[in-house]
Parts: C-alpha cells; structure tokens; sequence
C-alpha cells in the first residue's frame, strides 16, 4: 500500500503514544530508554503536539498506511544564535531515583552529549534539528522512516538549511540513505560508569547539508 505523509495532529496522540512505546525497545536501545525516564504520557504528548502544531518553525508529520498510522517524525528551525545555542544552554531533565542509574551517572551522560552536540553543530548558522522518528515495530521495513525523513529534508532543502540529528546504531543506516553523514561518535557504556546495571550504546551525530 502507498504512504501518506500527514501532519500530526490531537487526535493521533494515543496512536503515537503506542508508537512511542514499542519503537522504544529497552533490550536494543538501553541507555536510550534511560533518557526518556519518566515515560511519555497521552498528556506530555499532548503538549508536545499542541507546542509542535502551532509553531510554523516546528515540523510533525505522521506516516499512514491504509489509514493506520504506523510512525511519526519531528523537527524544528532552530535559528542561529552568536557564540553558543539553545541546544548547549538547555538544561539536562533533574535526575530522580527512578531513573534507573546513579545521580554522578546521570550527570555524566548528558554532559557527554552535550559536548558531542558542541563539537558536531554549527549554532551559528539556521537549521533544522530533528527530535524524534519512530516506526511501530509491526510496520518496519515498508518505508515509513524513509518517506518520513524525506518529508523533513524537502523542508531543509526549499528553505536552504542543513540537519542535525542524534541516531542511535538501530537508525544510522537509515539516515545515511537519507543523505546524512556521521559528524562525530559516543559511546555510552554503563558498566564502565560504573553501574551494575548492564547497557552500552553508541550515538552518532549525524549532518544532512541541503542541496
């Protein structure tokens, strides 16, 4: 069946709430899950469509299949600031005990992030940066991460703007037919933090120029 690229709207918050939960596989992506801690709920959602679909600098879109629809993508303008971005600036979500690591762990992880994301991105220049592309797991491999994406660089390239974005190892190879390269690599590994806890991943900071 053909993909529909749509905008995003209220009524496919508990549709992306389910694709947001079984995109999120904690056995394949472990420290990933650890920064999405507390979990998404049907009213976090719900503001972040709300923020999403009444910003023209802000990008969501739903893919649908024969009226299903099977995964979602966001992204934002961001515009170009002197000397540092609202990326480096943002402060890190407050630890809490149900994060599942250490307060010094926590704090570390993101630190390391962020400066992945100071020396990958350009601040200074406008841009796209993409949040968020998620394909329910029942549905991959029919195109939906593709077609979505390409809804997202037809928007960077009739505007002239680059793209930034953070992939974890599972979503790399789809960014790279996308157009995206690899700008730097982190790798996380919780035992080497010094957790009991078991879970390595690596990040890639990926650059799409516009054409």
């Amino acid at each position: 069946m053909p993909l529909d690229i749509l905008p995003f709207t209220a009524s496919d918050i508990s549709r992306g709430l389910e694709i947001h939960d079984r995109a999120l596989n904690p056995a394949q992506s472990p420290v990933t899950n650890l920064l999405f801690n507390p979990p998404a709920t049907p009213q976090s959602i719900g503001r972040q469509v709300e923020r999403f679909t009444s910003d023209p600098d802000r990008f969501l879109y739903k893919a649908v299949e024969n009226n299903i629809t099977i995964g979602y993508i966001s992204a934002q303008k961001v515009h170009k600031v002197a000397g540092s971005s609202p990326f480096q600036q943002r402060i890190p979500p407050l630890w809490h005990e149900s994060c599942g690591v250490s307060e010094t762990t926590w704090d570390k992880i993101f630190k390391m992030r962020t400066e992945a994301r100071k020396e990958s991105f350009d601040y200074t220049a406008d841009h796209l940066h993409v949040h968020a592309l998620a394909t329910d797991p029942k549905h991959q491999r029919k195109g939906a991460g593709a077609a979505s994406m390409q809804k997202v660089n037809a928007v960077a390239d009739e505007q002239g703007l680059a793209i930034y974005l953070t992939s974890t190892e599972s979503g790399r190879r789809l960014y790279e037919r996308c157009g995206f390269y690899v700008a730097k690599e982190i790798v996380i590994d919780l035992e080497e933090m010094g957790e009991t806890k078991k879970g390595r991943e690596t990040f890639s900071y990926m650059i799409r120029q516009s054409k």
